[in-house]
Parts: structure tokens; sequence; C-alpha cells
């Protein structure tokens, strides 16, 4: 899901400047579902205590976990409502991640759309990271 959603993200940006803005549009779109699709799980692994969230980075919480013995890092648009964050877990930085190669060991895209959607009334509370949220924190921390 989440290589899928950099490729997508990679591929509106090229669209784009090179003036193909209709195509650019489609590709944003699909970009921006899967990255929900991925929240979703990024929450139920969450509530299932298989990740933590460890800090801030731009305006992405930064989940990590170790899930079927492997080691994993992701970048979430949304943070849980009972975690608190000192300044030194808060980056102001902009994040961009590269795209890694596809792997043959992934689930198919198609599958893990079925599989986050049957889960994707999960509930978790959580907030959606924004300036605002981002300015609070820091005033709470003062």
């Amino acid at each position: 899901m989440n290589q899928s959603a950099k490729r997508y993200r990679d591929s509106a940006s090229s669209y784009y400047h090179s003036r193909k803005h209709g195509f650019a549009g489609c590709a944003k779109e699909t970009k921006n579902e899967l990255y929900r699709l991925k929240d979703i799980g990024i929450r139920y692994l969450y509530s299932k205590g298989l990740l933590e969230a460890i800090g801030i980075h731009d305006k992405f919480c930064v989940y990590k976990g170790n899930i079927d013995g492997q080691n994993y890092c992701f970048h979430s648009r949304y943070v849980p409502n009972t975690k608190v964050f000192t300044d030194e877990q808060l980056n102001d930085e902009t994040l961009f991640i590269e795209k890694k190669d596809k792997l043959s060991n992934h689930m198919r895209l198609c599958d893990a759309k079925e599989t986050l959607l049957v889960i994707s009334d999960i509930n978790c509370d959580m907030t959606e990271i924004t300036e605002k949220y981002i300015k609070e924190i820091k005033k709470t921390n003062r």
C-alpha cells in the first residue's frame, strides 16, 4: 500500500511538471485513497499494540513497531489523542520518503485494499495533524 502510494505520488508530480494535468489529477486521487487506506492500517496496528507513536516529523506522526520479526517505521497524518510529545520528539523539517523497489513478498495491492476496507471501522481515538495541532503542542511544552 505504502509503496504504491509513493509511486502514484511520484507519477502525479511527474505528470504535473509535464503539464499533463488530467493524468496528474487522477494519480493524485489514487495516491490520496491509498494513503487513506494506509492510515486505516496504522490505526489498526496501533490499536492492537503493534505500533508505537514515537514523535512528530513535519506534519506526520512517526510510528515504529516489530511485526512478525520485522522492524517497521510508518508516517501518518494521524496522531493518538492520548499521546503526549516532548519538544525533542518534534521535528519541523520537511519530510520526503523515497519509494522502495517493489518486493515480491508483499501483498498484492488489490488484496491489501480489501483487507483494509474490512477493518476500516476500527475505533481508535486519533486526531489529524494540522498546523494548529503542532502550535498547540509547542505552546503546551513551554
